[in-house]
């Protein structure tokens, strides 16, 4: 089987997330793996680059915002590489982003991922335009594919009403990481951690708030780390300086992927007190590493919380009280506590996101896609 996976790199998290997938694929038999790759870059023209089995298009980053309005500019483009693969069986999308129209004319043979089954809470009126038309173009877009893969059975619940068609559900694929790794919290050790891209809906705000109680009311000044970047980290910096939060060393800018593992290795908690979620890369991180977590009660975290393993604590989201209390919990663990949520989220990572598993799920969802194509 033949397939071509296409990854419109939006977010930073999807490089990761696509040659995960991909690495996966390559041990199934009789798969053929060739990827396309868009990626912006400061050229002033449009660029195409070709490997072995890769094909990078770069386009001018100064252009982001009109190909993202008049996608159909890029559509004899997209085209032309489609029919060079004319025996391709079947093309994967892993992200779906604004271009997702151009590959309408391949519906037959189209599997989407889909992300963001709704979209985020969000303050920016510009986020917000951008986040419904990304969720209108993704959702046409599924609704017209052959195959629909979501890495949340919650989503997979909601799309199946929605959409009143199949929906498969694939757990996130593992974290692969080379043997190259960046020192990236030099001189900090034993922090609570906050990873990924920083949104308003990822309640980092409510995080700073918390860790100011703690300070104020509880003279307790634990040392944190904010790693990540987004559409509100110009607000969660002034929350740092207005708060005067001097223990909050903030990592202002896309983390690349061999830094992942110091970060990680060297916190103590994984704090995501999310307003919203859909699925979430940085919990099954946490696992990886065998770091407890503090995590909202919302349904992606849910689904994946053994509470007979527990990994560490639920909060309600939205919850300021909650946070500083669950976030005082936290600090009050004994050594011996302590020892026991590390060796439950280890648990958790096997139960959840295994190499196994996903290799498993993985192959009966590419044997059922396979026997429904024929």
């Amino acid at each position: 089987m033949r397939i071509v996976i296409i990854n419109f790199e939006h977010h930073g998290g999807m490089k990761a997330f696509t040659e995960g997938i991909v690495e996966f694929m390559t041990k199934l038999r009789d798969v053929q793996i060739s990827q396309i790759l868009v990626v912006f870059t400061n050229e002033r023209k449009i660029g195409i680059s070709r490997s072995s089995n890769t094909t990078v298009i770069s386009l001018p980053r100064k252009f982001k915002l009109l190909y993202y309005i008049f996608p159909k500019l890029l559509k004899k483009l997209f085209t032309q590489l489609i029919l060079e693969n004319v025996d391709v069986e079947l093309y994967i999308v892993t992200w779906g982003s604004h271009f997702s129209d151009l590959l309408l004319q391949f519906r037959e043979r189209l599997a989407i991922f889909v992300h963001d089954a709704r979209p985020h809470d969000n303050k920016r009126i510009l986020k917000m335009f951008n986040d419904f038309l990304l969720y209108k173009r993704n959702i046409k877009l599924a609704k017209s594919s052959a195959f629909i893969i979501t890495n949340s059975e919650t989503q997979a619940i909601y799309l199946r009403e929605k959409l009143r068609k199949t929906v498969f559900f694939l757990p996130h694929p593992p974290f692969t990481y080379r043997s190259n790794l960046k020192e990236v919290t030099v001189g900090l050790e034993n922090y609570y951690l906050f990873f990924g891209r920083i949104e308003y809906y990822r309640g980092v705000d409510i995080f700073l708030k918390a860790i100011r109680i703690l300070r104020d009311q509880y003279s307790l000044e634990p040392k944190v780390v904010i790693a990540g970047r987004g559409t509100f980290s110009r607000e969660t910096r002034k929350l740092i300086n207005k708060y005067k939060l001097l223990n909050v060393h903030f990592i202002d800018r896309f983390i690349d992927d061999d830094e992942i593992p110091w970060l990680f290795e060297h916190c103590k908690c994984v704090v995501l007190p999310y307003r919203s979620v859909t699925q979430s890369g940085p919990l099954q991180l946490a696992y990886k590493f065998h770091k407890p977590v503090i995590v909202s009660a919302l349904s992606y975290f849910l689904e994946n919380f053994d509470f007979e393993n527990r990994p560490g604590f639920l909060v309600d989201p939205g919850n300021l009280e909650n946070l500083v209390l669950n976030l005082l919990n936290f600090e009050r663990l004994s050594k011996e506590e302590l020892e026991v949520f590390e060796k439950n989220a280890g648990m958790n990572y096997e139960k959840y996101y295994s190499e196994e598993k996903f290799l498993s799920e993985l192959n009966t969802l590419m044997q059922r896609i396979q026997n429904l194509l024929n």
